[in-house]
């Protein structure tokens, strides 16, 4: 950046701080809050403006506006302790008569841009 402070960025181009606020606010909104200050200065590259990373955190900060984490779920998880199943069958799967011995899984992914789920029982 040759010396120049993040916040001088914008006025040595002329271009008003107004209206960072309103292309981050707009960014923010359409990403549905997830996107941070690295996703937010791409989107702006790739529209033609050259901002450093450090004022779109700046500016973020000013505007109160703080990306939700990809984490928060996992995150969240944490704080429960979860009972491990045991393994009831010991890999026994040798049933006597039918309808003894039930095992399922199940999978979730994304596949384009839909989200499929497979639930196999047997």
């Amino acid at each position: 950046m040759n010396g120049e402070s993040a916040s001088k960025l914008y006025t040595k181009h002329k271009i008003p701080k107004s209206a960072f606020y309103h292309w981050i606010n707009q960014i923010f909104e359409v990403s549905n809050q997830i996107y941070g200050a690295k996703k937010i200065r791409a989107v702006l590259i790739d529209q033609g403006y050259q901002v450093s990373p450090e004022l779109i955190t700046e500016l973020m900060i000013e505007m109160g506006l703080e990306s939700i984490s990809k984490n928060a779920k996992r995150e969240h998880l944490k704080q429960f302790h979860f009972e491990k199943k045991h393994n009831l069958l010991n890999n026994n799967f040798i049933a006597d008569a039918p309808n003894q011995i039930w095992c399922s899984d199940f999978i979730s992914f994304r596949l384009k841009d839909k989200r499929l789920h497979l639930w196999l029982i047997v």
